[in-house]
């Protein structure tokens, strides 16, 4: 694959055992949307440009829709910057030329996990101490690079002192929460046994 179009999670050090994980814009996602959209909002502009904006022609911009979500997809990405140096993570989203910044401090950091949807898609999320999870780059997607991401954040964790309890990297953490459910109907079943148990 050209490297340009590679929408694999980037894992950086840029020094000061610093790390920076960047999730580039799905270059491939697009295409679709630019070969359907672009043509489409010729013909549509066209079309508006003879009839003018009437209330029939105003119908005619659902056809620029393909070509908004192309540049949705072209412009969006994310960086997550953990510094060691500032103590904190920074988180910057870009979507259609526009940042968003959220700052975290190192210490409230606990771990990164990947949890996987429908056996393609994934999604990287970092738990906080506070027992908060947030979710990383573009939401659920079939982008490589999720494990090593995660891997990458935990072995940054670990380094900065933390002693923190990750789950095992070699499973998603749908795998934890299934054990976490089969333990809550342990638990209830045998709450109830024992209820019964007690009744005259």
């Amino acid at each position: 694959m050209i490297p340009f179009l590679s929408s694999t999670i980037q894992i950086l050090h840029p020094g000061n055992g610093d790390l920076i994980l960047h999730f580039p814009p799905e270059y491939l996602a697009s295409i679709p949307l630019a070969v359907l959209g672009f043509p489409m909002a010729i013909i549509f502009g066209m079309l508006i440009k003879q009839t003018g904006l009437r209330p029939l022609s105003i119908l005619f911009l659902a056809g620029f829709i393909p070509l908004g979500l192309f540049f949705y997809v072209v412009t969006q990405s994310s960086t997550l910057m953990f510094s060691k140096t500032a103590n904190n993570l920074v988180i910057e989203d870009h979507v259609f030329f526009r940042t968003t910044r959220t700052s975290y401090p190192l210490a409230n950091v606990d771990h990164a996990e990947v949890a996987l949807d429908d056996g393609k898609s994934h999604m990287l999320y970092l738990a906080l101490t506070s027992g908060d999870r947030i979710a990383t780059g573009s939401g659920w997607t079939a982008r490589k690079g999720h494990y090593q991401a995660a891997d990458a954040v935990n072995q940054f964790i670990s380094s900065s002192g933390r002693v923190q309890g990750a789950p095992s990297l070699h499973a998603p953490s749908v795998e934890y929460e299934k054990k976490l459910d089969a333990a809550r109907k342990a638990f209830l079943e045998q709450s109830t046994k024992s209820q019964k148990q007690g009744q005259p």
